[in-house]
């Protein structure tokens, strides 16, 4: 996006007037999106920096519905006192703006930094950050994790699901795909459902691009109908159970902001992205725990024995976990109703959807041909890691957990204390 467009855009739709400078401070992108941070000048108001998201309405991976269960989600999020990256409204009072074939959001701009994956592997093992990452996920499935669909589904945006290119339905379209998941698309299905569908779907459309992504498609080939009977296999255990818990999907150290800043952290705050927001029948994200690197990075042998269709066998180192899990007793008030299965399923389930995520990773060009391949084998790794690892060895590391949660909690307390105080 470049100035000149996000001045027409803000100017055009938003009350900054027409007087003002606005300068490009950062970008990103998305497997689904574009987004610009921004620093803006206006006569009309003070400087101030905020978040400019842009969606394709016309690519294959554009999904209205998506659009409006986000703006819901960040409503509720903020009602419930968390801190989130809240819609800034346009002067009609919309939360998007269509402009041609692109539509737009405005977002405040968090405080704070978040992490690059680069910086992860390490930092991941400082003093209560785990911790803290495990406190936060149990903020939010106390505050928002158990919010009804009738309840959410009442914050969306209805009015302006048209002007963003949604047909039919509303209401319909939310529930058939984030609470029914009856929709096939690249997100495995959390309440069970349609998980091996899912697979075929996604053989489909790599099959398809086969000649751009031949080590990709050829990776997928491989292991296509192991994904399936994995993905089935968990599906099983879940099927017509209903799907209480609303699940942020991705709560990962990229998405969580570090206060002032990562290198001099004091506390965290902030929550972003919601792009994998759906209902599951289970807490999922216990088993995302802040994307942890569990001893489940593959060596180079790893890779080539995954790379030439073997299996692995090597298990989870659980330290990282037990503090997580530490940190989520710590702030909850429930804290004897954590459960290993709920923990187990979710680790599981987690990597099985980032082995699918490859394919709207690939949809998305990315990554080079040989990237992706090796990213698709690190996610069936680390899959295979989880089943490795003996269920004794989560339900003693959630007891360890549970034994060192009073300990920290003031502390733990403390370093949240911006996440929920909007600073």
């Amino acid at each position: 996006m470049t100035n000149e467009i996000l001045r027409e855009i803000l100017s055009r739709h938003y009350d900054f007037g027409s007087d003002l400078t606005v300068c490009e401070i950062g970008s990103a992108s998305g497997s689904t999106n574009k987004v610009s941070l921004l620093r803006i000048w206006s006569p009309a108001r003070h400087p101030r920096e905020a978040a400019v998201r842009q969606y394709d309405a016309e690519s294959p991976r554009y999904e209205p519905e998506s659009l409006v269960m986000e703006s819901a989600v960040r409503k509720l999020a903020h009602q419930a006192g968390l801190l989130v990256d809240t819609v800034i409204p346009a002067r009609s009072g919309d939360d998007h703006v269509r402009a041609g074939r692109f539509v737009y959001s405005l977002h405040r701009l968090l405080p704070g930094e978040s992490l690059t994956w680069e910086q992860w592997p390490a930092f991941q093992w400082h003093r209560t950050v785990p911790e803290c990452l495990g406190g936060l996920q149990a903020l939010w499935d106390e505050r928002v994790g158990r919010t009804t669909a009738g309840e959410l589904l009442a914050l969306a945006p209805s009015a302006e699901w048209a002007r963003i290119g949604g047909q039919g339905d509303l209401n319909k379209a939310l529930i058939e795909t984030f609470v029914e998941q009856s929709r096939i698309g690249p997100r495995l299905d959390l309440t069970g459902q349609t998980n091996a569908a899912r697979v075929d779907w996604a053989t489909g459309v790599v099959e398809q691009h086969a000649a751009t992504w031949p080590r990709f498609a050829r990776l997928f080939g491989l292991w296509s109908s192991r994904l399936r009977h994995w993905a089935a296999e968990s599906g099983e255990r879940r099927a017509g159970q209903d799907a209480p818990w609303l699940q942020h999907g991705d709560p990962s150290p990229t998405n969580t902001f570090f206060l002032p800043q990562v290198r001099e952290w004091r506390a965290m705050g902030g929550i972003t992205d919601f792009e994998l927001v759906r209902f599951a029948s289970y807490r999922s994200d216990l088993g995302v725990a802040g994307s942890l690197r569990l001893g489940d990075t593959p060596g180079g042998a790893e890779l080539r024995r995954v790379l030439a269709g073997m299996e692995t066998d090597i298990p989870l180192d659980l330290r990282l976990l037990e503090r997580y899990l530490a940190g989520y007793q710590a702030m909850t008030r429930n804290q004897h109703d954590l459960s290993p299965d709920e923990i187990i399923a979710g680790l599981r389930s987690n990597v099985l959807g980032l082995a699918l995520w490859s394919v709207q990773m690939m949809r998305a060009g990315h990554l080079d041909d040989m990237q992706l391949a090796i990213y698709l084998a690190t996610q069936l790794h680390r899959y295979m890691a989880r089943r490795a690892t003996p269920a004794r060895e989560f339900h003693q590391a959630a007891l360890r957990g549970c034994r060192a949660a009073a300990a920290i909690r003031q502390e733990i307390r403390e370093k949240l204390s911006p996440a929920t105080m909007g600073a």
